[in-house]
């Protein structure tokens, strides 16, 4: 799914069941920005850490504003939403 504004498009993918930008472009400099890693990192008090590897996509959809996915871990007990904004479109707002 793309998600774009007036100066920067976003390409996120569900593959494998887990969130991930593709890639990002800046349309003013048309240069592509290098992405890679999580999408999210989420730290405990104790030090404990879990990525957005460790949530299963669960839905990816295109709205009106941008793109909403819903992640879920079960074994943490977790669920997310995490929403790509097209006028706002960098970071991702994630919501637990």
């Amino acid at each position: 799914m793309v998600v774009s504004g007036s100066e920067i498009r976003r390409v996120i993918s569900g593959a494998k069941d887990r969130l991930r930008t593709k890639s990002i472009v800046n349309e003013v400099s048309k240069r592509e920005l290098e992405t890679g890693g999580s999408e999210f990192v989420l730290t405990w008090s104790g030090g404990e850490v879990a990525t957005s590897d460790d949530f299963e996509l669960v839905t990816l959809e295109e709205t009106a504003d941008g793109v909403v996915a819903g992640l879920r871990n079960i074994d943490l007990g977790l669920v997310a939403e995490a929403n790509a904004i097209r006028a706002a479109i960098l970071p991702v707002r994630t919501t637990l």
